[in-house]
């Protein structure tokens, strides 16, 4: 009887430890099956030093994402607009998932000192800059709604 209740915490241990990961359902988040806009909603500067949201940040931009792995940024500064258009793809890093960003022009407004962009996704509904690990502020995106936000 002993050796009953001993294999079966075994089993019971070994289980749980075969439990899928929820790594495995994340990608479904970055894949874009049709186009998605990304609205830039608050600004954290480097090291965590103070956040602005709205009108208050220092740049108003959002990301147009298209399901033929092409993107589109659109950046208003100081009464212009500027736009950069590349390519991109969905990256799995232990239990990270990321849109890795190619640029094809525009490149003054990549913001990585890294080769590639990447945006992390916190969340279904929230893409996370990465540009705050080279000192720059860390930029948040929300996933317009349907009417544009």
């Amino acid at each position: 009887m002993r050796n009953i209740v001993l294999i079966s915490l075994l089993v019971a241990a070994l289980a749980s430890c075969t439990k899928e990961s929820p790594l495995s359902e994340k990608p479904k988040e970055l894949v874009t099956t049709s186009q998605q806009k990304w609205v830039l909603v608050k600004m954290t500067g480097a090291w965590g030093l103070g956040s602005t949201t709205g009108s208050a940040m220092q740049w108003q931009e959002y990301y147009v994402f298209n399901n033929d792995g092409t993107f589109s940024r659109y950046r208003q500064q100081d009464n212009a607009t500027k736009t950069a258009t590349g390519t991109f793809t969905t990256v799995s890093e232990s239990d990270q998932q990321f849109m890795e960003l190619t640029y094809t022009s525009g490149d003054e407004l990549k913001t990585s000192c890294y080769p590639k962009e990447r945006l992390q996704s916190v969340s279904a509904e929230l893409l996370q800059g990465t540009w705050g690990h080279c000192d720059g502020p860390t930029l948040e995106y929300a996933k317009a709604n349907e009417t544009g936000q």
